[in-house]
This record gives C-alpha cells, sequence and structure tokens, in this order.
C-alpha cells in the first residue's frame, strides 16, 4: 500500500479558487484523527437494501459501465465501491449528499483509498451546493494510475454561498476500472492549526 499525499490543483474547468497546504511536508496522523468525517458509511460497509447505505449508485451522461457495491477485495472491511466505464464517455459514480453546514472561506479536507487500472479514471470530486441547491462550482482530481491500494489527500476552500458540499466518487472520461474505499470528507481545522504551528517554528 502507497500513501499518496498531494495537494495539487486540481484539473476541471469548474475548480474553486482555493488556497492549497502542501500535505506532503508534515505527518498527518494526528490531525486526520481529530478532524471529523462527515461521511455516513465511508468504508461502505453497512447495507441499505441491496445497495451501501447513504451511497447512491449511477451514471450521468453518456457511456457504458456500471458503479458496483462490491464484496471482497476491499481496502479494510468487505465492501467497497467499483466504478467503471467500458466506452468513452461521461462517469459512473457513487453519490453522497451531505447535510451538514459549511462555512464558506474555510479549509476542507477529502482523503481515501483508491485503486485503478487506467491513468485518470479514477476521479473523486466535490460539488460545492448553493442553498437553492445550485452547484457553485466543484472541486475535482483525476487520479494517476495506481494498481495497489493507494492513499489520496487534498484541501481546498468552498466560494462564498456554499452550505453544504456533495461527493461523487467516479469513473470518468476513460475506459478503466477505479476502486474507492475508507474515505473522508470534512473540515480540516486542526489539520491547518497544526501545520501553521509548524510553520511558525
Amino acid at each position: 500500500m502507497r500513501d499518496l499525499f498531494t495537494a495539487l490543483l486540481p484539473r476541471s474547468r469548474t475548480t474553486v479558487p482555493a488556497v492549497y497546504l502542501v500535505l506532503c511536508l508534515f505527518p498527518l496522523a494526528a490531525s486526520l484523527a481529530e478532524d471529523p468525517d462527515w461521511l455516513t458509511n465511508p468504508g461502505f460497509e453497512t447495507s441499505k437494501g441491496e445497495h451501501p447505505d447513504s451511497w447512491d449508485l449511477g451514471m450521468e451522461g453518456v457511456g457504458k459501465g456500471e458503479a458496483v457495491w462490491q464484496k471482497g477485495d476491499a481496502h479494510s472491511g468487505e465492501r467497497c465501491l467499483r466504478v467503471q466505464l467500458t466506452t468513452n464517455g461521461d462517469y459512473y459514480m457513487g453519490r453522497q449528499r451531505l447535510s451538514q453546514p459549511v462555512t464558506s472561506g474555510e479549509l476542507y479536507q477529502i482523503s481515501g483509498w483508491y485503486r485503478s487500472d487506467a491513468e485518470i479514471v479514477a476521479h473523486p470530486c466535490v460539488y460545492n451546493v448553493r442553498g437553492d441547491g445550485f452547484v457553485l462550482s466543484a472541486w475535482e482530481s483525476a487520479l494517476p494510475k495506481a494498481e495497489r491500494w493507494t492513499r489520496f489527500h487534498y484541501t481546498w476552500r468552498p466560494p462564498d454561498g456554499t452550505i453544504r458540499f456533495e461527493i461523487q466518487l467516479r469513473a470518468q472520461s476513460v475506459i478503466g476500472t477505479a476502486w474507492f474505499d475508507d474515505m473522508t470528507l470534512g473540515p480540516a481545522a486542526q489539520l491547518e492549526a497544526e501545520m501553521k504551528a509548524r510553520m511558525a517554528k
């Protein structure tokens, strides 16, 4: 297993203006344990009928593929999310709409584990959503191919008007398969405070 700590500018036509922290410079275990995870069922272990609890599986746009609640070969536990495109197209995804109130301009973070069989097919995305449901902008990144479970971690600051998030874990644009597991999404206040303290030394 590898760690991919990154804070690169995401590749998107709708990316948010943000201040990015170079996360690879610091050990993060303590901070990540203290900052809350807002996701329900982040490891895809609990069910609601035949689907993972709190996650919608489906697609948007054109293209053939699938979004599957996979049993076996997970990063931890028994279950993970598998998303796949079998033709070039838009994306198949697992989606969760969050209800926790967001404070514009504060630092937030997304992290998790993924693997993939093609370059840039694994594509996590977070929508910054206004009160009326309008998507103001998106943080997103096309991740490099990772044959083994690999950790990713990004931070961003949502723009003015954002009141909640929506996360989408996608197989996007290119033919290939991506797996996601053990996700985290939420505030990064403790992380930011710790990093500022270390940088001030």
